[in-house]
């Protein structure tokens, strides 16, 4: 079961939502201020290289297909 990373419209505020289908996605809200205006925002990652050095920290998110 995933963890969405979610931002509220109305109150600017970023939350995490386990989200167990498309469905319950739609019934999504936000913690503080309960409105249903939220979006479900693009989640960054990483990945060590080869070498076994560590990977660099991830960069700035940005808008892809509706997403924040």
């Amino acid at each position: 079961m995933p963890i969405y990373e979610y931002y509220c419209s109305k109150c600017k505020c970023e939350f995490e939502a386990l989200v167990r289908n498309r469905d319950e996605e739609k019934s999504v809200q936000c913690p503080h201020c309960h409105s249903g205006e939220v979006m479900r925002m693009m989640s960054c990652f990483s990945t060590a290289p080869a070498t076994g050095s560590s990977a660099s920290a991830c960069g700035p998110r940005s808008s892809a297909g509706g997403f924040k």
